[in-house]
């Protein structure tokens, strides 16, 4: 499954293997409006052939709408409910069981110059015997200078999502981003979407219709002191600590892709993350990272 900019539910493109799951799922679509409603469990992926399973006792269901604005001509609306029921969820905190219910909205499209991608997003419900109370805010934004060499796109994404607290309080603020992309921020995937505040300006360039680069970057904070930072998988890299500091570190992203013909694909990225004071006194340090990749779609 993939919806939306992939903040919540992807494919996972990344890995060899794509994100499964065992479902049930009903499809609606007429013109410019579908409406999607399922009920899941999240495969996993073992080392065997034909050995995979899904993930006991954990159940994933929803339904996610996508309409036009009728008002403004190129933009269009996602609206949709997620259920999570997970008795192994992990937080800084501990863990526990959670049943999480996530609602939102999405509004995205082109106006002239103008690209956008606005989410909103709340969760409610029960971590332990603790209530569950988070949320995130996210913005992309975009201006093409069509008319210039290379049609350069100006573009700023910023984003916050809540962290939790006080670990010692049977209360969860940490936002839970499901099962979101793996490579949220840039292709290093080091980072997950959860207690962090983040500012990404960057610039992308067309140099031939075939040809993209682009330079961006991200700079990371930690939304609430007194949690930690995560993987995107979910687990805590750094446990919080309300001691030290809220900067988490600044990622030097370059991206580059070649759409040789309809069928191959050349791409490559790079990034440097250079660690900020919170990292420095968990002891942890800079990282980099490099790939390429070939792919052959038929």
């Amino acid at each position: 499954m993939s919806y939306g900019w992939e903040r919540l539910i992807a494919a996972r493109e990344g890995p060899n293997n794509r994100r499964a799951f065992d479902e049930v799922r009903l499809l609606y679509k007429q013109n410019a409006v579908s409406v999607d409603a399922f009920f899941s469990s999240p495969v996993e992926v073992d080392q065997g052939q034909f050995d995979d399973q899904n993930v006991r006792e954990v159940w994933f269901w929803g339904v996610y709408a996508t309409v036009p604005c009728p008002s403004l001509l190129g933009i269009q609306l996602d609206l949709y409910y997620l259920g999570l029921s997970n008795p192994h969820a992990v937080f800084n905190q501990g863990a526990g069981h959670e049943e999480a219910h996530t609602v939102g909205t999405r509004f995205f499209g082109t106006l002239g110059h103008w690209d956008v991608n606005d989410e909103a997003i709340y969760q409610f419900g029960q971590f332990g015997s603790g209530a569950v109370n988070a949320w995130s805010v996210a913005i992309d934004h975009g201006f093409t200078l069509k008319n210039l060499w290379s049609r350069p796109r100006l573009g700023l994404r910023a984003a916050i999502a809540s962290g939790d607290s006080n670990p010692s309080d049977a209360d969860l603020q940490t936002f839970n981003p499901l099962f979101v992309r793996g490579n949220y921020f840039s292709e290093a995937g080091l980072l997950s979407p959860q207690n962090f505040i983040d500012l990404f300006p960057s610039l992308r360039i067309n140099p031939d219709p075939k040809l993209t680069a682009e330079l961006g970057l991200d700079i990371h904070w930690r939304e609430n002191l007194g949690d930690g930072i995560y993987q995107p998988g979910g687990s805590v890299i750094f446990r919080g600590n309300s001691n030290f500091a809220r900067f988490v570190g600044i990622e030097l992203v370059l991206g580059m892709a070649w759409q040789v013909n309809r069928h191959i694909r050349f791409s490559g990225a790079y990034s440097h993350f250079f660690a900020g004071q919170f990292i420095h006194q968990s002891n942890g340090d800079d990282a980099d990272f490099g790939a390429l990749w070939l792919t052959f779609k038929f």
